[in-house]
């Protein structure tokens, strides 16, 4: 058993990869009437965005979707899916099976929706499909394309262009296919908004590995206690080094790339 993904050429190239000065310095402006602590949580985020760079990429293909309920859920019925592939303890290996039948059968009936693992378990689903998790250069080559834009969609905020939240219940995320005007220049949907989406990219984190997200969830107030506005959160250069152990609630998806694909 396999699922089909609908794979998207990123094309050979230089892109513009992080933070630009002239961007952060207006953002800072606009951010002076917060309160201090804010504003210096946000200028550290936007600083270890910094400085942009060009940095070149291969053609690479990536998942025109994040990967949801229903394609796990077919992933979890092979022999692919066991503890030392997805990373879930033994003792609640069946009861997460479960939880993702309910999930796409039962009551909740989010199968389109994008599904929430830890990052163990997104690895092992992009090698069910002889692919990996994106690099964070990847994935912001593929949200923002080549000429440096701060959102998918261009410079200018848009809250209709996403799931931005915040959360509003379990399951406030929406359908991958929801916000076709958020698409990226490449035409990848839902890359801003409903989800943080993991990465390939490990860094240290205070002697600690963590997993590079990128995005934002819709449920930002239940993953951390800030008030930074929709459009501070939501840029396509924005991190977030996570423990790799972390998943729910609905926070975190992802989506497989794949290098020399071919059609």
């Amino acid at each position: 058993m396999t699922v089909t993904i609908d794979w998207v050429e990123i094309p050979h190239g230089e892109f513009i990869f992080g933070l630009e000065s002239n961007w952060a310095e207006n953002a800072v402006h606009q951010l002076v009437n917060a309160n201090p602590q804010a504003l210096k949580r946000a200028t550290a985020r936007m600083s270890s965005e910094m400085p942009a760079q060009r940095v070149y990429l291969p053609t690479f293909y990536i998942s025109r979707y994040p990967i949801t309920w229903q394609q796990l859920l077919e992933f979890a019925q092979t022999s692919h899916w066991n503890p030392t592939n997805t990373g879930i303890r033994p003792d609640v290996f069946e009861l997460v099976y479960k939880s993702y039948k309910e999930t796409v059968e039962g009551t909740y009936k989010v199968a389109e929706h994008p599904a929430d693992v830890i990052w163990q378990t997104a690895r092992a689903f992009c090698k069910w499909v002889r692919g990996r998790l994106p690099t964070s250069e990847e994935w912001e080559k593929a949200a923002r394309g080549t000429d440096g834009r701060i959102y998918t969609w261009g410079n200018e905020w848009d809250e209709t262009r996403g799931n931005f939240g915040p959360g509003r219940g379990l399951y406030a995320t929406t359908p991958i296919n929801a916000y076709p005007s958020g698409q990226s220049p490449y035409g990848v949907m839902d890359m801003l908004g409903n989800m943080y989406e993991h990465t390939g990219s490990i860094v240290d984190f205070n002697g600690t590995n963590r997993s590079v997200c990128r995005s934002c969830s819709c449920h930002y107030t239940m993953a951390a206690s800030d008030n930074d506005p929709q459009w501070f959160r939501n840029r396509v250069t924005s991190t977030m080094p996570i423990p790799m152990a972390v998943g729910g609630p609905p926070l975190v998806c992802f989506r497989p790339v794949k290098i020399g694909y071919e059609l």
